[in-house]
C-alpha cells in the first residue's frame, strides 16, 4: 500500500486516487453568533481545528497572526454593512481557493463573480461543515473517494 502527502499535505494519494484531507486550520468569519457556533461546532466534529472572528479587524488580525496561513476560510462577507471586495481586500489572493462564502445576502452576481475571482465556493445559509469542506474540495467522512477518469 502506498501513501503519498502532497507538498501543502492537502491530498493524500493512494493506491492512484486523490482525496483531499481535512483542513488543519480553519477560521470562521460571522459577527452572528448562531452562525458562528453552528458551524464551528459543526467543522469541530467533522475534526477541524477552528477559530471564530466576527469582523474583518479581527481576521485581518488572525490573518497575520504568527498561526500562519489557514488551509479553509468559511466567511458571511456583509459583515456590518461591508461588501464582498471588503472582505477579499484582508485575505491575500492566494488565498482565495480556500475562501468558501456562506452568506445570507445571496447574489447570482456576487456568486458569479466570486467564483470568477477564484473563491473556492459560495454557499447560502444555513450551511453545514460538511458543504463547506465539500464546497473548498476536501473530502467529509463517509465519502467515496472521487474516481472520475480511472482507467481500470
Amino acid at each position: 500500500m502506498q501513501l503519498d502527502v502532497s507538498r501543502d499535505a492537502r491530498t493524500v494519494v493512494h493506491s492512484g486516487l486523490a482525496a483531499a484531507l481535512r483542513p488543519r486550520r480553519t477560521i470562521v468569519v460571522d459577527a452572528e453568533r448562531s452562525s458562528q457556533r453552528t458551524l464551528s461546532q459543526d467543522l469541530i466534529a467533522l475534526g477541524c481545528a477552528c477559530q471564530v472572528v466576527s469582523d474583518i479587524a479581527e481576521l485581518r488580525a488572525e490573518l497575520s497572526g504568527a498561526a500562519g496561513a489557514p488551509d479553509l476560510i468559511a466567511a458571511e462577507y456583509r459583515l456590518a454593512g461591508k461588501r464582498l471586495d471588503d472582505l477579499l481586500d484582508v485575505i491575500p489572493q492566494a488565498l482565495w481557493p480556500r475562501l468558501v462564502i456562506v452568506t445570507s445576502y445571496a447574489s447570482i452576481a456576487t456568486a458569479v463573480r466570486a467564483v470568477k475571482l477564484g473563491v473556492g465556493g459560495y454557499l447560502i445559509k444555513p450551511a453545514r461543515g460538511d458543504q463547506v469542506l465539500r464546497a473548498a474540495g476536501y473530502t467529509v467522512p463517509g465519502d467515496a473517494p472521487d474516481v472520475q477518469g480511472l482507467h481500470v
